[in-house]
């Protein structure tokens, strides 16, 4: 019931291979200050840029053998209406 009301505020298919993943990157934020800041950060960015540094993280994150569902979360943020809801999960938190 969670899994699908966090789907549903996501805009994502609770189904999706990183889904499970970017919740738990969304609860990680919520209590590692650093993490937050640097996804604030990135999600605050045009969509453009935000996609440009999010190429980056996630060819950083497959060259040193991230969890491939880390990698599929990054790749969720690339989707403008994810990206700006998980903006708006982090400032709720602030």
């Amino acid at each position: 019931m969670l899994k699908s009301f966090l789907a549903g505020l996501l805009n994502i298919d609770d189904e999706d291979d990183g889904y499970e993943t970017l919740v738990s990157l969304m609860r990680a934020a919520q209590e590692a200050p650093p993490l937050a800041e640097r996804l604030a950060e990135l999600l605050s960015l045009v969509p453009s840029e935000r996609n440009q540094r999010l190429d980056i993280w996630i060819a950083q994150a497959s060259a040193s053998d991230a969890p491939m569902d880390f990698v599929a979360a990054l790749r969720l943020l690339k989707e403008n209406e994810v990206a700006l809801k998980a903006r708006e999960m982090l400032q709720e938190e602030v």
